[in-house]
């Protein structure tokens, strides 16, 4: 088992956000959802229109950030259960459905002594390289099957 996750939001996109900050505002949303002790945004790429899903008048921002965070409140029993998460994270702007899809890959690359995953997990990524691959993988296939979803009536 190696603990990480795959995540879809989709979101009301945030008023008066123009697209440079939009991705720093659902990082820093995410960071205080999980109470993340530290976090940074790494690296930022605007996706070009040959990486994008094939969509219609959207926007696609991507990062790579980190987190360190604590699972289940861990963190009021030991000073020890953070973890180290790398987080791929994709912003997929559909103004016309004002709409944010949040695409993240959650994946750990250092497990607290003190987490409940220590005793779970098998081992954390070294090599992200294939984690990044499936990630971009991911968010080049997304695709709305049903767009009465992002419908406001």
């Amino acid at each position: 088992m190696n603990d990480r996750s795959f995540v879809i939001e989709l979101l009301e996109m945030p008023a008066g956000f123009p697209d440079e900050v939009t991705l720093d505002y659902h990082f820093e949303q995410l960071a205080s959802d999980n109470e993340a002790k530290e976090f940074a945004i790494l690296e930022r790429e605007v996706v070009p229109d040959t990486h994008k899903p094939d969509l219609s008048d959207v926007k696609v921002l991507t990062a790579v950030g980190s987190q360190t965070i604590a699972k289940f409140n861990e963190s009021e029993k030991s000073a020890d259960a953070y973890n180290t998460v790398v987080i791929f994270i994709a912003v997929v702007r559909i103004p016309k459905h004002m709409t944010d899809v949040i695409i993240t890959l959650n994946c750990p690359v250092k497990i607290g002594s003190g987490s409940s995953s220590a005793v779970m997990v098998e081992h954390v990524a070294t090599n992200l390289t294939e984690v990044r691959d499936t990630f971009q993988h991911i968010v080049r296939s997304f695709k709305v099957h049903d767009w009465s979803l992002l419908s406001s009536q």
